[in-house]
C-alpha cells in the first residue's frame, strides 16, 4: 500500500493533468503546500470514486466529510448531484438528497443568523 505523501503526489499530479488549478502557479503550488482542503475539493470535484477512494485513505472519511459539508455541500444547486452521490456513497447517508438539501439549509440559516446579529437595530432607510 503506498504511503500517505505518495498517495498525495499521486492525486495532485492526476489534479494537475486535468487541469483542475488552471488559475494557479503551478512552480507555485505544489504537492508540498497544497492545502488539505483544497486538495480534497479539488479531488472530489475533478477525479474520479478511485481517487475519491484514494483520498478518503489519505484523510479519513471524517475530514473529507468536514471539508465537503464547510466548501462543496453549501454549493447548492451547483453541484447538487456531485453532493447526492457523495452523501450516498462515501458518506452513508440513508436520504443522501435530504441530507444535502439540510446541510445547505443549516448553513443559510447561519449566515441569516449572522447577518442579523450584525445589523440588529441598523434600519436602511433613505428618509
Amino acid at each position: 500500500m503506498p504511503d500517505k505523501q505518495q498517495i498525495k503526489l499521486e492525486l495532485f499530479r492526476r489534479l494537475a493533468s486535468k487541469h483542475a488549478f488552471w488559475s494557479y502557479n503551478l512552480c507555485v503550488l505544489t504537492p508540498e503546500n497544497i492545502t488539505d482542503e483544497m486538495l480534497i475539493c479539488k479531488t472530489l470535484v475533478h477525479l474520479d470514486l478511485e481517487e475519491i477512494g484514494r483520498l478518503l485513505t489519505l484523510y479519513g472519511v471524517q475530514k473529507v466529510k468536514e471539508v465537503w459539508k464547510k466548501e462543496l455541500c453549501i454549493q447548492e444547486p451547483y453541484y447538487h448531484n456531485l453532493n447526492v452521490m457523495l452523501a450516498g456513497i462515501f458518506f452513508s447517508e440513508p436520504h443522501p438528497t435530504e441530507y444535502v438539501r439540510r446541510v445547505s439549509r443549516e448553513h443559510l440559516a447561519s449566515i441569516k443568523q449572522r447577518a442579523d446579529e450584525m445589523f440588529n437595530g441598523l434600519t436602511f432607510d433613505d428618509e
